[in-house]
């Protein structure tokens, strides 16, 4: 006579068990997509951080290499004569001056002895444009580049002897030396403050 065989130890999991696992499946599955999640934002915040510390520290670079080559010299306008200025600041641009030439390992691009710079405050955005010929004819343009953006302010300071003043203007033939410190100060959306100080002397 065939004995019975006792099933009970090879029963499968019950309703209740599967919901339980699926339960704890669920809990664990939500916490590691929230940990993910906040393991990215912390990644973009840190790279967007860093993008904004590279371009601060660009335009830093750019603006105290424009500030160390000033030279005393008047320049043509595009209709063939005289800039009023040899150096403006705070006027209808944040400065307007001459600087040396640039460098120009193995004469790359055509480019001259001196240039024409000026520094402008348009839109939220710290612009440097330079005349592309340093005696420039109408139809002549300019080499653009946009330093910072996110702006909602910028204004100069000028530091002398004589007191601070938000504006500076020196006519060609004129002896006049300038101010020789020149603060910077920029106002981001975020409302984070920039102050950069540049020596500025011919």
């Amino acid at each position: 006579m065939r004995r019975a065989r006792n099933t009970a130890g090879e029963a499968g999991f019950t309703l209740v068990e599967i919901l339980v696992a699926l339960f704890i499946f669920s809990l664990i599955s939500v916490g590691s997509l929230s940990a993910m999640s906040t393991s990215l934002q912390g990644k973009a915040q840190i790279e967007k951080q860093t993008d904004k510390m590279r371009q601060l520290d660009l335009a830093r670079a750019i603006m105290v290499s424009d500030m160390s080559a000033l030279e005393r010299r008047a320049m043509r306008d595009e209709l063939g004569g005289f800039e009023t200025y040899i150096f403006e600041g705070g006027s209808d641009v944040l400065l307007r001056f001459t600087r040396s030439g640039r460098d120009n390992p193995g004469g790359l691009a055509p480019r001259g002895d001196i240039q024409r710079v000026e520094y402008i405050f348009e839109s939220g955005q710290l612009i440097r444009r330079a005349r592309l010929k340093a005696n420039p004819a109408q139809n002549t343009g300019y080499n653009t580049r946009i330093l910072l953006d996110g702006l909602t302010s910028a204004e100069l300071r000028f530091d002398s002897p004589a007191g601070i003043t938000t504006q500076v203007l020196i006519p060609r033939g004129n002896a006049a030396e300038l101010p020789p410190v020149t603060t910077l100060i920029l106002t981001f959306e975020n409302g984070d403050t920039l102050t950069q100080n540049f020596r500025t002397v011919f």
